[in-house]
């Protein structure tokens, strides 16, 4: 039950939360996150080598 009424108020927020960039940086935060310490990676590899 509790699950039905989350929901229908899922969709609703999800768009609106999209577009604020407030709520949008954590997400690009933790892609960069990833994509820096893949550079990371590549270049202690590329130091090493």
């Amino acid at each position: 039950m509790r699950n039905q009424s989350f929901s229908p108020s899922l969709p609703y927020r999800r768009p609106a939360e999209r577009f604020k960039p407030d709520n949008d940086a954590p997400v690009v935060d933790e892609t960069n996150n990833k994509t820096k310490s893949s550079i990371c990676k590549a270049k202690s590899a590329t130091k090493s080598s």
